[in-house]
Formats: structure tokens, C-alpha cells, sequence
């Protein structure tokens, strides 16, 4: 994927944590991520999401909404707690949900170029970034 809407450069030391149980998104997401230049570690549920969150810093978390073993909710509790300035992106394929913790929402099927999109804009109002 080329094309990218940021400097590559700028965005190689951030670490991002992706997390869906659909594996074939997880890869795409993956993909793209790595593309751009971000540090990606994959997690296919909510529980190994959590055990992840403990034991690494990320500088954001994307998220599918609804999974096996906690969606998004018990994500956004730990990093409320825990780490209260982590952006988070939920990824979702239903309706808006003004219920959802989330600094962002991407909704399902995106392109790449949003993935891309709504990272650096999720990332750019937790200040983990400058604007371009």
C-alpha cells in the first residue's frame, strides 16, 4: 500500500496493539499498520488483549467492538483505569453506540486508507503525534 497520509518516519516508534477475532481483518489491519511504519502486536481476544496491556506500553489500541471472551468494553475499563491518556480506535460493524469508551470509532468495511486515516487522527487528538 502506498499512499500513505503522514510521514512514514514519524510514526515507525509507535506501538500499536490490534485487536480483532477475525483473523483475516486481524492480518489486513496487521498488513497495513506495518506498512505505514507502526510496531504492530497482534491479539485475536479480549482476554489475551488484557494480559498484552499489562505486560507491554502501547501507544494505541484498536479494537474490534465484539468478540469472544470481552469485546472492546473491558478494554476501554482497564485502559480508563490503568492508562486513562492510551488512545483507543474500536473497530465496529453495527450501529453508532454512544455507550462505546472509545476516542474514536471505525466503522466496518473500511478502506486501508481509512484504517491509516483514523489512527493518526486518533492518535494526533491523544497528542501522541503533531498534525502534519
Amino acid at each position: 500500500y502506498t499512499g500513505y497520509p503522514f510521514d512514514k518516519d514519524k510514526v515507525s516508534v509507535l506501538k500499536v496493539l490490534i485487536v480483532d477475532d477475525d483473523n483475516m481483518i486481524l492480518e489486513i489491519m496487521a498488513k497495513t499498520l506495518t506498512a505505514a511504519g507502526y510496531n504492530v502486536i497482534k491479539s485475536g481476544d479480549g482476554n489475551d488483549a488484557l494480559v498484552q496491556l499489562q505486560s507491554q506500553n502501547f501507544d494505541i489500541v484498536v479494537t474490534d467492538n465484539v468478540m469472544p471472551h470481552g469485546g472492546s468494553a473491558p478494554i476501554a475499563a482497564y485502559i480508563r483505569t490503568e492508562d486513562p491518556r492510551l488512545p483507543l480506535l474500536v473497530v465496529s460493524s453495527g450501529m453508532p453506540d454512544t455507550a462505546l469508551e472509545t476516542d474514536n470509532i471505525l466503522y466496518k468495511p473500511f478502506k486501508r486508507r481509512e484504517l491509516l486515516e483514523a489512527v493518526r487522527q486518533t492518535l494526533e487528538q491523544a497528542g501522541r503525534i503533531l498534525p502534519p
